[in-house]
C-alpha cells in the first residue's frame, strides 16, 4: 500500500519527522536566562556576594618594609616612629576595581591611636598614585567609609598601607577586610559582563592556561557555558516528550557548537586585542629595540651591561640569587636565557665553594642579598661566616654586582 500526498502533508503537520530547529534558538535563550537568573539569586540572597568578594589581610601576614618585623597574639606589631619616620605595607589584590568596594574595616589592640594613609596605583597607567588619609584607628574593630571619597575609583593594581610618626604607643594590626557594596541585580549583570569581557592578555602561564577574562569572576565562562549548553539540553528533551516528537541528535549538536562558539569567540577577540597591542609594540623594530619595548626592558639592560664586562668567548659563570624561592624564580631564569651564550650555573642560592672554582670564572652577585657580602679593603667575598673567595668587583648595579675569581 503506497503513502498518498496527503498523507505525508498531514503526517509533517503533525510535527512528525520535522527537526524542530525553531525550537532551538528559542531553547537557547530560554536556558541562558535560566543560568543568569539562578547566578543572581544566588548572589542575591544570603551572604554569598560577600563571602566571594571580600579581600582580607591577616596581621600576622603582613610585612612592613624599611623596619624590624614583629608579630604578637597572631597580629604585626606597629612599630614606634618619630615625626620624621614612615613604614609602609603592602596589601596583595593582583588587581581590584574600586567600584566593587566601598569599606574598609581594621581590628586593632593596644592603646594608642595612629592615622594611616591607603594608598594605591592605577592599574592602567601605573605611575598614576592616589591616597586617602583615613580616621585615627584605635583598639577594637572600627568601619571607614570609602564610597564617598572623590579619588576612590578606577582598577587599582598596587594597594598600600602607609603609617607615619608619631606613633608612640604600642598596637597591634590583627586584621583588615576590604568589603563589597550591596550588591543589585543591575551590579551584578554589569560585573558579569565587564568579568567575561576583560582583556587577558599575555602572561607568564599563557602557553599552557587561558584564564578567560578576570581572574576570579563570579561565575567562569566555561563552567557558565557548560550549564547553558546542558540545561539547553534538558529543555530540548523535555520539549520532544511534550510534543511527542521524534527526537533527533542534530538540534543537540547545534546546542553543543553554540556554547563552543560562544567560548570561542571571546577567546578570539581577546588574540585581536593582543595582536593589535602586539603589533603597536613590536612592528617594525630590530632585536635590540624590540628588546628595549618588552616588559622586561630593565632586565635586558642590565645582562647587556654584565655581558660588556665578560669575554667575548662564552665564560663560566655563577648566578647568585638572594634565595631559590618562588619570589626570585622569574628574575634567576630569565637572566639565565639573558646571558647566554656563556656558560650560566643558577641553581645556587650563594656561591660555589671556593674549591669548584677556578681564576676567571665569573659570580653575579644578585642584590639584596642576605647572606653574601664584600669586603673592599681585602677583596673577598664572605659568606656562611666562614666561606670566602679572592675576587676583583668588575661592575656594581642596584640588581647585582659582577665579580671576577683572581
Amino acid at each position: 500500500m503506497q503513502t498518498t500526498p496527503d498523507q505525508v502533508t498531514r503526517y509533517e503537520q503533525h510535527g512528525h519527522g520535522a527537526t524542530p530547529w525553531l525550537a532551538v534558538p528559542i531553547l537557547l535563550v530560554l536556558s541562558a536566562l535560566m543560568v543568569l537568573g539562578g547566578t543572581l539569586v544566588f548572589y542575591l540572597t544570603g551572604d554569598h556576594y560577600e563571602q566571594r568578594m571580600t579581600r582580607v589581610w591577616d596581621g600576622a601576614g603582613l610585612t612592613p618594609a624599611g623596619s624590624v618585623t614583629q608579630y604578637e597574639q597572631g597580629g604585626l606589631v606597629l612599630p614606634l616612629l618619630d615625626f620624621r619616620q614612615q613604614v609602609s605595607v603592602e596589601l596583595p589584590v593582583g588587581t581590584l576595581s574600586t567600584e566593587h568596594y566601598d569599606t574598609l574595616e581594621f581590628h586593632v589592640s593596644g592603646q594608642g591611636r595612629i592615622r594611616f594613609e591607603l594608598a594605591w596605583s592605577d592599574a592602567t597607567a601605573p605611575g598614576n598614585i592616589r591616597s586617602i588619609w583615613l580616621p585615627p584607628i584605635a583598639e577594637g574593630t572600627q568601619t571607614i567609609d570609602l564610597g564617598n571619597e572623590p579619588v576612590w575609583r578606577g582598577t587599582i593594581g598596587d594597594l598600600f598601607l602607609l603609617m607615619r610618626g608619631p606613633v608612640t604607643e604600642t598596637m597591634i594590626l590583627h586584621k583588615i577586610r576590604l568589603q563589597p557594596v550591596e550588591p543589585s541585580a543591575g551590579r551584578l549583570l554589569q560585573q558579569m559582563w565587564r568579568e567575561w569581557t576583560a582583556f587577558e592578555g599575555w602572561r607568564t602561564h599563557s602557553i599552557n592556561f587561558i584564564v578567560g577574562g578576570s581572574r576570579a569572576p563570579l561565575i567562569s565562562p566555561v563552567p557558565a557555558s557548560a550549564a547553558w549548553v546542558a540545561l539547553s539540553m534538558v529543555l530540548y528533551a523535555l520539549w520532544v516528550l511534550f510534543r511527542r516528537q521524534p527526537f533527533h541528535l542534530a538540534p543537540l549538536a547545534v546546542i553543543f557548537l553554540a556554547g563552543w562558539l560562544a567560548l570561542d569567540i571571546r577567546w578570539q577577540a581577546d588574540l585581536l586585542r593582543q595582536l593589535q597591542m602586539t603589533h603597536s609594540q613590536f612592528a617594525g623594530k630590530d632585536y635590540h629595540e624590540k628588546r628595549l619595548a618588552s616588559p622586561d626592558r630593565d632586565l635586558y639592560r642590565f645582562a647587556e651591561q654584565v655581558k660588556n664586562h665578560l669575554p667575548p668567548d662564552p665564560a663560566r659563570l655563577f648566578l647568585v640569587p638572594p634565595s631559590n624561592r618562588q619570589e626570585h624564580y622569574y628574575l634567576r631564569t630569565r637572566l639565565h636565557y639573558l646571558l647566554l651564550p656563556h656558560n650560566v650555573g643558577s641553581v645556587w642560592d650563594r656561591p660555589p665553594a671556593p674549591e669548584h672554582t677556578r681564576a676567571g670564572d665569573h659570580l653575579l652577585v644578585l642584590r639584596p642579598h642576605p647572606r653574601v657580602s664584600f669586603d673592599h679593603s681585602t677583596g673577598r667575598l664572605h659568606w656562611d661566616q666562614s666561606r670566602e673567595l679572592a675576587v676583583e668587583r668588575l661592575m656594581a648595579h642596584p640588581t647585582g654586582d659582577l665579580y671576577r675569581v683572581r
